[in-house]
């Protein structure tokens, strides 16, 4: 183990750490040895990353292991709104654009309406 630090905000243990293994272990993998070390169900574990180093049989990674299953399903949904939140900012943003357009082009419509009748 690198760092392991205690996060009591988030009420869970937070773990830096190197695995040495000839094949890049899997999230799962790396998650039930975690489960298995600090005796917490394999629910409870949260893997960010899993990092190999280039030309060595050593892999970096970061994991989370919660006090309960409900504290990580918690912060898991504020990383999901945090998400969503983009999403529709990016959506308004569309659709104001969209909304400037359609009046831009109505405006030149009706422009274009006043000057015919004076052409002809």
């Amino acid at each position: 183990m690198k760092n392991e630090k205690r996060n009591e905000l988030f009420k869970r243990t937070e773990i830096e750490f190197v695995i040495e293994s000839e094949i890049n272990p899997t999230y799962e993998e790396v998650r039930n040895m975690v489960a298995e070390k600090y005796s917490k169900p394999a629910e409870n574990v949260d893997v960010l990353t899993v990092k190999g180093n280039f030309g060595k049989q050593s892999f970096n990674s970061i994991v989370y292991v919660y006090d309960t299953t409900e504290k990580l399903a918690e912060i898991k949904s504020l990383e999901k709104t945090r998400k969503k939140r983009k999403e529709e900012d990016k959506a308004k943003k569309e659709a104001e654009k969209a909304k400037a357009d359609a009046d831009k082009a109505k405006v030149e419509a009706e422009k274009a309406a006043a000057e015919s009748p004076s052409a002809e």
